[in-house]
């Protein structure tokens, strides 16, 4: 399990394995012990002699041997696409069921017709919140034409405008990345961007050692498509699309498909731009967020599988066909 939400992402997996009638060993992210020590303890109000939870303080290198053991019958990796190629494979070697919730390059799309205000303080609630490093955050910002000025201006007044501090703090809205070596990732994605004809827009004095603030960098449809990398901290790419029907080539181009966030007052549009954009979730009107009722997951790159809702608990189940005479 990744070390962005430390608990919630453990309790929306095991919650419905263990109603599946699963008991569940977790290896944590190693910079979220005392996390997940303390999921540990809640386990332990069940009622005695239960044993459905069980931490593995392990190194990487012996998670193999974990994943081969006769006694694990299948694994659910939420994390980077390298982590999860390799657990895949580990599971598909062993001939067991995985499902793997990766990463992606969610789009929040805005059409001329949405509710601008509301479309933008949501991105901004999306892109900027945990400083950036959500899974599910809107990664890339799509804007049609008519209305692309007014947006970008709106957008870097409302960023701007966000507090920086110390992340303890509860008024602070931006402060520092998880780790040293997440920040020098970011940098270097920032760099790369530089030599791609982008234009920063907005870029913020780092208001920690170890931070990074709100950068807005304007990308063309071409370089766009290029970009395919996960950014994973508060940089927002903005990127100006003419027509509605440009929609589908844009988000589909992504090797990801996590979620897309799509925002107009007509919905006959929406109805044929969800059935033609490839994804694992769409939000009509609202930021992408996971829901216990509802299954969650992607597509191509960013994973298989589903948790929560009918389907999640169902995803670490075997069915049995009984054929009675």
């Amino acid at each position: 399990m990744p070390w962005n939400f430390p608990f919630w992402q453990v309790f929306r997996f095991a919650v419905p394995a263990m109603l599946a009638g699963n008991i569940i060993f977790v290896k944590h992210a190693p910079n979220v012990p005392l996390c997940a020590l303390e999921i540990e303890k809640i386990f332990t109000l069940f009622p005695p002699n239960c044993n459905v939870y069980q931490n593995l303080f392990i190194d990487i290198n012996q998670v193999e041997q974990v994943i081969a053991h006769n006694f694990i019958q299948g694994v659910s990796l939420t994390g980077s696409e390298k982590a999860g190629s390799i657990v895949g494979s580990l599971a598909g070697k062993n001939i067991k069921k995985s499902v793997l919730e990766l990463g992606g390059t969610d789009p929040f799309i805005i059409c001329d017709d949405a509710d601008l205000p509301k479309a933008i303080e949501q991105f901004i609630i999306s892109r900027m919140s945990n400083n950036g490093q959500i899974c599910i955050a809107a990664k890339r910002l799509l804007v049609q034409e008519g209305i692309y000025d007014q947006v970008k201006e709106m957008l870097i007044e409302k960023i701007s405008s966000l507090k920086s501090g110390d992340p303890l703090d509860p008024s602070t809205q931006i402060s520092c990345l998880a780790r040293p070596d997440l920040k020098r990732n970011l940098t270097d994605q920032i760099e790369k961007l530089k030599f791609s004809n982008a234009k920063f827009l907005y870029v913020a004095v780092d208001s920690t050692a170890t931070g990074c603030s709100p950068i807005v960098i304007e990308i063309d449809k071409t370089e766009m498509i290029k970009h395919d990398e996960e950014i994973f901290g508060p940089v927002a790419l903005l990127t100006k699309f003419a027509s509605v029907s440009e929609i589908p080539g844009l988000v589909n181009s992504s090797r990801y498909g996590l979620a897309v966030s799509l925002w107009t007052r007509d919905m006959k549009k929406a109805g044929k731009l969800i059935k033609d954009i490839e994804t694992g979730t769409i939000a009509v009107n609202k930021m992408v967020a996971s829901d216990p009722r509802i299954p969650f997951g992607g597509i191509k790159k960013s994973g298989f599988g589903r948790e929560m809702a009918e389907i999640g608990i169902k995803e670490f189940v075997n069915i049995k066909s009984v054929v009675i005479n």
